[in-house]
């Protein structure tokens, strides 16, 4: 399962690689390290030095090698260092523009944040992973061979060792390549986010228009309601209205419709 594992993550790193338009093969990947083009190809036995000059040019040589290596660990940490920062100032703007209706511009700072994950998987998972580097070994015949002053085999171990480390650092190189080529497109697209932005006001309007439409937001925004004030002085009189139409003709009773009461009665007459 382990080793199913790692063929997976292998095999993923090799496919990032060549999508960053890096020539490798993934035995390259596996072994972190490019394959040599060449054979090493030590001093010949028959030259000897015992003046120290040559020692002390395969130790320089390999110094060299090794402050290389050094000043490409400390690229890659400032590129480590900016896309950490982008990448969390990144992830802040896609929370706090969720409600903005570009379609361009959500696309653009996915895309943005989606080419910083691949640069933090290049730098954090490939250049900074376990790497493997040579250094001379100090064994009894090498210290035998120095008491007679025959420095030819810790020459030869200097030698081996930065031509191993070169190989290692190109694989390096490629790796940081790769890693600085997706940060630079994740720049272009949050630079082409900020100019649809700057040349477009519709994000504004809809932000606006959401919160008129949210009661709750106008109901914070109002604040709780009062007590009612005193009552205001009478106004003034308006002005007379038009006359209305004429009413319906009266009727008039007359004596002769009216019941008399009987005599003696207290009754007024009944009209009907």
């Amino acid at each position: 399962m382990r080793r199913r594992v790692a063929e997976i993550y292998h095999f993923a790193v090799w496919l990032v690689l060549r999508g960053c338009f890096i020539v490798c093969s993934r035995e390259d990947v596996r072994g972190r390290a490019y394959r040599p083009r060449t054979e090493f190809k030590p001093l010949p036995p028959h030259i000897t030095s015992s003046s120290g000059s040559a020692l002390a040019l395969a130790k320089d040589l390999y110094d060299a090698e090794d402050e290389r290596i050094r000043n490409l660990d400390d690229k890659a940490r400032s590129l480590l260092s900016a896309t950490s920062i982008l990448f969390t100032l990144n992830g802040g703007l896609i929370a706090l523009t969720a409600s903005w209706a570009i379609g361009a511009y959500r696309w653009l700072l996915c895309g943005a944040f989606a080419f910083l994950l691949v640069t933090l998987f290049l730098l954090l998972g490939v250049f900074f992973g376990i790497n493997s580097f040579s250094q001379p070994k100090l064994t009894a015949p090498t210290v035998l061979q120095l008491e007679r002053g025959r420095q030819h085999g810790l020459i030869r171990d200097y030698m081996e060792a930065a031509w191993k480390n070169a190989l290692v650092r190109e694989f390096l190189i490629d790796s940081y390549r790769a890693a600085r080529r997706v940060f630079l497109c994740s720049m272009l697209l949050l630079g082409t986010a900020g100019l649809v932005v700057l040349f477009t006001d519709k994000p504004t309007e809809a932000v606006v228009q959401r919160l008129l439409n949210n009661p709750d937001f106008i109901r914070k925004v109002q604040g709780p309601k009062g007590d009612p004030g005193r009552p205001g002085p009478p106004g003034p009189i308006g002005p007379k209205g038009d006359l209305g139409p004429p009413g319906a003709p009266r009727i008039q009773m007359t004596p002769s419709t009216q019941r008399t009461p009987p005599a003696g009665s207290t009754l007024p007459p009944e009209t009907p």
